[in-house]
């Protein structure tokens, strides 16, 4: 064969192999894989030549991210591993199981939810949503959904602004009757897409919807607050708590330091189901001992907050960004949570913390980490600890490490975070 024309069939071999196949796009299919070679199909490390082994012939995979020219796909294997393969290496799309009258598989109906905004509306709609312990539970989550509504903080380069439309349509997925959010702005434009959020809340989980916030920072500066369903809880008394602002030394700074205090309310089941304190947190972010100095005082405060909330009603949740993420030095993560955990553990108005299967609540760097937590009082019997989960891309990835140039699209249009639930028996046991 000429010189030029073994060039030229290698070039177009070389393009042939980077043509997505366009029905394997999607976040969430399972797939067989048809090797070309007798020891399989190459698994590689990240979305570029690093081969780490080979994958029989026939195997299945799920894909779980792509890059966006979908020339590399990330992939979970069922022995549970992940990597990156080149779509040529796909035989065929298995088709989901199609059982009139049943809704997808949770499996299934997480995956499309947090792939895209057409796949949550498609779920939502469909009446697709993340089960409860019982029917008539109620539910609980946080969710910091970073810098709502312009994705990044102000100025910011290549921040992608929330995607309303998909926030609305994931909080319906997620069937909570309330939110703990941090990260929320209050410019006009963070109040108009507030209203529009809202809005589609109500449209499609068929209530109103309302919401507050903490009173203190200025209109640019990240605030915490609450998202209710107004057709099934009702919130009162809302006021900030400087007291978990562990910059702040008296109620007369309680965004000292340009953070964000506690921001309580008593929150209670309409029809005679649970009522309690809720407290929603968003402590210092860093690794430096000040940053670490302000969260250590903050929880240490909650022991004082505590007591003054239960000779109301001992039945108290905080929930929120803790940011326990450790200091440079010697304290890592993990030790700052078994450090909340204990002080929190040992106080006169006992703490206990509510621990998901799945430790990672956002990703930093493609690597996940356990920022965000709830903790409950132990005189709490209406809270369900089993049923504390995390969700999100969090959860279809499995705490995986992903690519960082290659994060999966909630990631860049919802947040870097993902919402942690749980839910409580719908009585009042005390």
């Amino acid at each position: 064969m000429p010189f030029l024309l073994r060039n030229a069939m290698a070039a177009i071999l070389v393009v042939l192999a980077l043509i997505p196949v366009a029905e394997a796009q999607q976040v969430g299919d399972t797939i067989e894989l048809n090797a070309e070679h007798a020891h399989g199909v190459p698994l590689h490390a990240g979305p570029r030549p690093s081969m780490t082994g080979r994958i029989a012939d026939g195997s299945g995979a799920e894909v779980i991210g792509a890059t966006a020219d979908k020339h590399w796909l990330n992939v979970r294997l069922p022995d549970g591993r992940t990597g990156w393969i080149v779509p040529r290496y796909i035989g065929r799309v298995v088709p989901p199981p199609n059982v009139p009258g049943k809704r997808p598989a949770l499996q299934d109906q997480e995956a499309r939810v947090w792939a895209s905004r057409t796949g949550c509306l498609d779920v939502v709609q469909a009446g697709g949503r993340l089960p409860k312990a019982e029917p008539r539970s109620r539910r609980i989550a946080t969710w910091n959904i970073r810098w709502f509504p312009i994705g990044g903080a102000p100025g910011q380069d290549r921040a992608t602004p929330t995607d309303i439309e998909w926030l609305a349509c994931a909080i319906t997925w997620l069937d909570t009757d309330l939110v703990a959010v941090e990260e929320m702005l209050d410019t006009r434009q963070a109040q108009a897409s507030l209203e529009a959020l809202l809005g589609r809340l109500g449209d499609l989980t068929g209530h109103p919807w309302r919401a507050g916030f903490q009173q203190c920072g200025g209109a640019t500066a990240q605030h915490v607050g609450f998202l209710w369903n107004a057709g099934t809880m009702h919130v009162a008394d809302a006021r900030d708590e400087w007291r978990l602002n562990g910059a702040a030394r008296s109620p007369n700074s309680p965004c000292a330091g340009n953070l964000r205090p506690g921001y309580h309310a008593r929150v209670s089941s309409l029809g005679g189901g649970p009522d309690f304190h809720l407290i929603v947190v968003h402590a210092d972010s860093g690794r430096s001992e000040r940053d670490l100095g302000h969260r250590e005082r903050a929880r240490d405060r909650v022991a004082y907050v505590a007591a003054q909330l239960a000779r109301t009603d001992q039945d108290i949740v905080i929930l929120g960004d803790w940011n326990t993420m450790g200091m440079d030095g010697g304290i890592s993560d993990r030790r700052e949570i078994a450090d909340v955990e204990a002080v929190l553990g040992r106080q006169s108005v006992a703490f206990r913390h509510l621990k998901p299967e799945m430790q990672c609540t956002e990703y930093f760097e493609g690597t996940g980490g356990w920022l965000d937590h709830i903790v409950a009082t132990r005189a709490m019997t209406e809270l369900r600890p089993e049923t504390v989960r995390v969700s999100g891309y969090c959860a279809v990835a499995r705490c995986a490490p992903l690519s960082r140039s290659a994060m999966p699209a909630a990631y860049r249009h919802l947040s870097d975070h993902c919402p942690v639930v749980v839910d409580l028996t719908n009585s009042d046991r005390d």
